[in-house]
């Protein structure tokens, strides 16, 4: 029980890392897409801002909580399938 409890804490610890990148690099990759569709007719930072800021409502932003979500709960299932026989 001790090692799961450890297993889970570091791996929430790494979970946290490649959570920021993965969400660094998204909206890397988006404002890019921003930066590249802009027509001139506005102002750039206001559009790259409203852009970004629709983009953290999506269903594409908040699916990233899934790199949490996943790994912890098969790391769960997993404990479970195996301590239950």
């Amino acid at each position: 029980m001790i090692g799961l409890l450890k297993l889970v804490g570091f791996g929430f610890l790494a979970l946290t890392v490649v959570y920021f990148v993965v969400r660094a690099y998204a909206l890397s990759v988006t404002r890019e897409s921003l930066e590249r569709a802009y027509d001139g007719f506005q102002d750039r930072d206001a559009y790259i801002a409203t852009g970004l800021s629709q983009y953290q409502r999506s269903l594409q932003y908040k699916l990233l909580w899934l790199v949490y979500i996943l790994p912890l709960a098969l790391i769960i299932l997993t404990a479970y399938l195996v301590n239950s026989q």
